[in-house]
């Protein structure tokens, strides 16, 4: 693959130009050429003969016992293309025989000879959390790395931990180890104490050892796990109850460790935002992260570091083009490219970054008194592109991570000169980005607004931002938007010492905010939604499907979804015309369909399910332009983390077995799931469609109730479910229409 000419297809940001280095590798030389000769030893000649006898027996003893006891050693990789290729099947990552070579005390981690003269040092901080032990993602990337062809003027240094097991043979579960990755395989340089890698202590001693004993002319560090958001950070150590480093930790780890790094990279997952470049800005010049999750084979290590040793004079910012390039590629590859995202952001600019965003929170604060600028937030959020969905109890998914210059984009102008600002800034810091077609909007770097929280993680976010006192105004929004949550006394003081003027009015949330509501059929026999007092407060209105069922006796209420098919008449007025057309699997099946997201150019849909028998919940893209709905992957959640996004994205295959799930009620309130019926995945046909409930086929047999309900969103992110119409269906005709 020629990385010179730029043959990946990954869609390119702000700054369309950015060159790869283009220059040529030297010339091979010795890895100690730069040192000076040893002058010479003078022997008499006969004591000469005996040294050279005995020093042949004793290095041939050393070899011969270094060849029993560590086989791999005198192995040389298989740099064939078979060998490379290993690393592309994720189902065979369990079969790693990548033995490291302990080629130093286990007790001293300072052994390796230093290199002053080498051109890249890159530190990866691999913890491998239950992303190894379950799945053994973590040894995948590792075969990757081997694969490559690596040089003596690069680095490639690691240290494993976090997991309760590993995959890769020769490392120990019950230490943090260190390696150096060679042409030759994965070199042991020692182990250092069980400690945890959510620790920061852990990882500034992991740099600060790196750095110093490795120095070279550029330097890069990336952090491989499980991310979050900016309220509970990176590297979830599972043998540590999944301790993580936060925002804060890694901002001083990076400060601690004395050195400033080139680039800091994220193999993690919704790394990609403002507050995570506003924690490290001031220690790096460049960051590599993603607004989305990460799928689970992660970022392109063969490919990464093979340019990087084939251009080893290549800038930071040429190594973060291939980066983005090589990882959209692998996706491509996979089949899961259209979920995707990855940034290079240019830290120099991150003071104005954070202004940018200062400015901004002091929009979103002042617009706490003003009703009809709440509601153009709320508004903006369903529109808006988001990031790391959570799963609720009835099947749908929310998010607390929003595309910052999408959100701008449809919020009619509320943020004047505070958002074309930031556009300014984003412009200039958003080097490059690559996204699939299901993140079109994405502009490369996303903002915290908290959806599914409690206050465990507002206060973290607002230690996350207390290096940044101007942030003040943003946490001063999030605290007048919930009553339980108290922000801290630095928030206040900060708003005190600004010298700006507080607005005197009371705060929305201080009113009456009650909203009532008509629900009726009207004339043409529609079902029709009239706001008839406190329309101000109305952010949204959507419309959701159940139907009624009944087993033996007992009833209970199935949610088949929630859709934006409404017609507006006016601000006060909706109108659900009772299509009753709903989505389909294979034309046959009604399936839970949840709205994620309502663009011009797309929707974004999750419906659960269970994936060869293991409980998913799947992404479905539907494309307004050609009328085709997508089955883009699925993906878990980890019931070990709370409020993470597992990065464990599992592509479609054909032949896979898909069951469809929908969330049920029954009449004691009891929650459950029910399989409402299973395809066998094939991109040869498209398996999900919209068509009408009742089947032609089926129209004279078929009968049901269904029950249309609205939901109302307020201005303070509350969900209202007004009264519904039950619609009863008897063979195949809409006989009553009322209601309840």
């Amino acid at each position: 693959m020629n990385m010179q000419n730029n043959q990946y297809n990954g869609q390119q940001g702000y700054n369309q130009n950015v060159p790869y280095g283009g220059q040529q590798p030297p010339n091979p030389a010795g890895r100690y050429q730069n040192q000076p000769p040893m002058p010479p030893r003078r022997f008499k000649s006969h004591t000469g003969i005996i040294v050279a006898i005995t020093t042949f027996v004793v290095l041939l003893s050393i070899f011969l016992i270094t060849a029993f006891a560590f086989p791999g050693f005198l192995l040389k990789k298989d740099n064939s293309k078979e060998a490379k290729d290993k690393g592309d099947n994720i189902t065979n990552t369990a079969d790693s025989t990548s033995e490291p070579v302990n080629t130093s005390d286990s007790s001293d981690t300072t052994s390796p000879v230093i290199e002053p003269d080498s051109d890249w040092t890159v530190l990866i901080y691999l913890c491998g959390s239950n992303l190894e032990s379950e799945s053994g993602l973590a040894t995948y990337n590792i075969d990757e790395m081997i694969a490559a062809d690596i040089t003596d003027s690069v680095n490639i240094i690691i240290e494993t931990g976090g997991s309760y097991s590993w995959d890769t043979n020769g490392i120990n579960a019950d230490a943090l180890c260190r390696f150096q990755m060679t042409d030759t395989g994965l070199v042991a340089l020692g182990e250092v104490p069980m400690a945890s890698m959510g620790d920061a202590a852990t990882f500034q001693d992991f740099l600060s050892w790196g750095l110093n004993n490795y120095p070279a002319k550029k330097t890069m560090v990336v952090v491989w796990d499980h991310g979050s958001e900016p309220t509970n950070g990176v590297a979830f150590d599972e043998v540590y109850e999944y301790d993580s480093l936060s925002m804060d930790e890694l901002r001083s780890s990076l400060a601690g460790s004395g050195k400033h790094i080139d680039i800091m990279g994220f193999d993690t997952c919704l790394m990609g935002n403002v507050e995570t470049a506003s924690a490290i800005g001031k220690n790096a010049s460049y960051m590599i992260a993603s607004e989305e999750t990460i799928p689970g084979p992660g970022w392109n290590y063969t490919e990464f570091i093979n340019y990087i040793c084939q251009h080893p004079d290549c800038t930071p910012a040429d190594l973060g083009v291939v980066v983005c390039d090589s990882y959209y590629q692998k996706y491509v590859n996979l089949g899961m490219s259209d979920g995707v995202t990855l940034s290079l952001i240019d830290l120099s600019y991150v003071d104005e970054l954070s202004n940018a965003f200062c400015s901004l929170g002091k929009v979103f604060y002042e617009s706490t008194y003003s009703t009809d600028n709440m509601t153009t937030i709320f508004q903006a959020m369903p529109n808006t592109e988001s990031y790391g969905n959570y799963e609720l109890d009835d099947g749908s998914m929310i998010s607390n991570l929003y595309d910052l210059g999408d959100f701008i984009d449809h919020s009619s102008g509320l943020f004047k000169d505070a958002g074309t600002a930031y556009k300014n800034v984003l412009g200039k810091c958003m080097l490059y980005q690559v996204k699939g077609s299901a993140r079109a909007y994405s502009t490369g770097l996303a903002f915290y607004f908290p959806n599914y929280v409690g206050n465990y993680d507002l206060d973290n976010y607002s230690y996350v931002m207390d290096d940044i006192p101007a942030s003040c105004w943003y946490i001063g929004f999030i605290d007048s938007l919930y009553d339980e949550w108290t922000a801290p006394d630095w928030v206040s003081s900060a708003m005190d010492t600004s010298g700006v003027p507080l607005p005197t009015q009371p705060v929305v949330f201080d009113e009456d905010m009650t909203i009532s509501y008509n629900v009726y059929i009207n004339n043409d026999g529609f079902v029709q939604l009239d706001i008839t007092g406190g329309q101000q407060y109305v952010a949204n209105v959507n419309m959701k499907l159940y139907y009624l069922g009944e087993d033996n006796g007992t009833s209970y209420k199935v949610l088949w979804g929630s859709d934006d098919k409404l017609e507006k008449l006016s601000q006060t007025n909706y109108i659900d015309r009772l299509e009753l057309e709903w989505f389909k699997a294979d034309g046959f099946y009604d399936i839970a369909m949840h709205g994620i997201e309502y663009t011009p150019e797309y929707n974004l849909y999750s419906t659960p399910i269970l994936l060869n028998n293991e409980p998913m919940q799947l992404l479905v893209y539907f494309d307004k332009a050609t009328g085709v709905y997508k089955m883009l992957y699925a993906y878990s959640f980890d019931d070990n983390l709370e409020n993470v996004s597992n990065r464990q994205g599992t592509a479609l295959n054909k032949g896979d077995r898909i069951d469809f799930l929908m969330a049920a009620v029954d009449g004691s309130g009891n929650s459950f799931y029910l399989n409402i019926g299973d395809t066998l995945y094939s991109e040869d046909y498209q398996i999900i469609t919209r068509e009408p409930i009742i089947p032609d086929r089926f129209a004279d047999s078929y009968s049901g109730d269904f029950y249309y309900v609205f939901e109302i969103t307020d201005v303070q992110g509350n969900k209202i479910e007004t009264q519904g119409a039950l619609v009863r269906v008897v063979a195949g005709v809409i006989v009553e229409t009322t209601i309840q």
